[in-house]
């Protein structure tokens, strides 16, 4: 049974009192109740685990795969994609302030099949996201209900509509010229995918791209040391004030409990390049 809704409809349709865990018919209003709920209990608990174990199969600890591209290709011809989310980013919709400034193009790095990127467009502004995989590109747009335009674009192939568009390839090989007209960043998947060296070539590659005064919205993932190895990786925010420090001005938004990661804090911030 899918849903909570679901499950109280097949439990209130019984024609006879339900049974109970030891075996016994209900006698009474109150104790079939009471056994609805022990029922509804074990499905919560089953369901609380299955997510937890899909998590585990998405994001196994294995360091040497966050450095390989057929470990994240994998994860969507295997539909494992325990990180992607049906709904947009909390912290997105509390702290983001491109509205205010007026539309821009925005660069979101390692996009998936986000729905942050139709939030974003929705809000006036053109929107690039770059990932790996064609498969999560094709996957964005028949999800939004739209047919893209298909088209080789220098060492990407691009899948476009209005004004979204989703760029398949290696994410470095997005020029740092190309970067200037770039008026806002948006990363809440990027920098936790990647092992701590592609993490400092991840903010040269910004630092040395980006414009004066141009917006880096992240979302980092942040867990106690030892609790597991990632990825998602955990990027403390020492470990952001170090790798942006030179170049940008931090300001720490928020922090909220993550909502598909146990014991995990996303935490947002924006930086600003000098």
């Amino acid at each position: 049974m899918g849903t909570a809704t679901s499950y109280w409809a097949t439990a209130n349709a019984f024609e006879t009192p339900p049974i109970s865990p030891d075996g016994r018919q209900a006698q009474s209003g109150l104790e079939q109740k009471s056994i609805e709920m022990q029922h509804w209990q074990h499905w919560q608990h089953w369901q609380h685990w299955q997510h937890w174990q899909h998590w585990q199969h998405c994001y196994p600890e294995d360091i040497d795969g966050a450095m390989n591209q057929e470990f994240w290709l994998s994860k969507w011809k295997n539909n494992t994609i325990g990180f992607h989310r049906g709904q947009p980013n909390e912290l997105l919709l509390k702290h983001a302030t491109w509205s205010t400034d007026g539309p821009c193009t925005i660069l979101v790095p390692l996009c998936g099949k986000s729905v942050d990127l139709l939030w974003l467009a929705e809000r006036g502004h053109s929107v690039v996201g770059v990932e790996l995989s064609e498969m999560a590109a094709a996957a964005f747009f028949e999800e939004a209900g739209l047919s893209p335009t298909v088209q080789q674009k220098g060492a990407f192939q691009s899948y476009s509509h209005g004004p979204i568009e989703i760029l398949c390839g290696d994410l470095f090989d997005f020029k740092t010229t190309d970067l200037t007209a770039i008026g806002g960043v948006y990363d809440r998947a990027s920098l936790v995918a990647l092992p701590e060296n592609l993490r400092k070539k991840y903010a040269s590659w910004l630092a040395a791209g980006l414009s004066a005064n141009t917006e880096l919205f992240l979302i980092s993932v942040q867990y106690a040391v030892g609790a597991r190895k990632g990825p998602p990786f955990s990027v403390a925010e020492q470990e952001v004030t170090a790798l942006f420090e030179q170049s940008f001005v931090i300001k720490k938004l928020g922090t909220t409990p993550a909502t598909d990661l146990k014991d995990c804090d996303e935490v947002c911030y924006r930086i600003v390049r000098r």
